[in-house]
């Protein structure tokens, strides 16, 4: 079964409120993404958050409203004393310098038994995880894929959807995805057209030996 990997930015949050929590504004965004999923034929059966109120309550809406079953739950982050599963995933931390091949290596060990996972994060995370994913393409039009992928990029609940062919995690990195990007959730998602950088593949893999 192909697996499909989802980069979704949080939802609106409050910041008058402690905790910083997803607002009504918020909450309406995050339906309208799992609206987009859905007509996407995408149904998250893994969700992975980054270890905020804001990012855990955007996965638990979009659970809500994309899943016929039992979503699994996890933090990304360390959490001490946490009542659900964790991963201990310190390269989404904030402020942290992503090293491509080490952060790539992490995520190719994603249970296999999984064939759509979600990550909820922050920015600039979100940006840098699809600049890890795709450092091997480029855009079909010649142009860098940091071109399409910036701070600019996604709205609050925007997301970026990457189908890979193979049916292991260990394609990350290796096979170009199929990727459709929604800026924002009141906007349908549009296809982005992308062809191999072979160049940038020969340095991510001599990183990945």
């Amino acid at each position: 079964m192909p697996k499909n990997l989802i980069l979704m930015r949080h939802a609106h949050y409050d910041k008058t409120k402690l905790g910083m929590p997803v607002s009504e504004d918020g909450y309406h965004q995050a339906m309208q993404a799992a609206q987009r999923m859905l007509e996407m034929g995408l149904s998250p059966d893994l969700m992975l958050y980054a270890e905020r109120e804001r990012t855990r309550q955007t996965a638990n809406i979009v659970s809500t409203y994309t899943g016929e079953h039992k979503v699994k739950f996890n933090t990304i982050a360390t959490a001490e004393n946490s009542e659900v599963e964790t991963h201990s995933l310190k390269w989404l931390e904030h402020e942290h310098d992503y090293e491509p091949a080490q952060t790539l290596k992490t995520m190719r060990d994603f249970p296999q038994e999984h064939s759509c996972i979600c990550i909820v994060a922050h920015q600039p995370q979100v940006i840098n995880l699809g600049k890890i994913l795709l450092s091997s393409a480029k855009l079909a039009n010649g142009s860098d894929v940091e071109d399409m992928l910036h701070e600019h990029s996604f709205h609050m609940s925007g997301f970026l959807s990457l189908e890979y062919q193979s049916d292991t995690w260990h394609a990350l990195g290796q096979e170009i995805p199929r990727v459709h990007r929604s800026v924002a959730p009141h906007e349908k998602a549009t296809c982005v057209d992308l062809k191999r950088d072979d160049a940038k593949r020969q340095i991510l893999r001599a990183g990945l030996d």
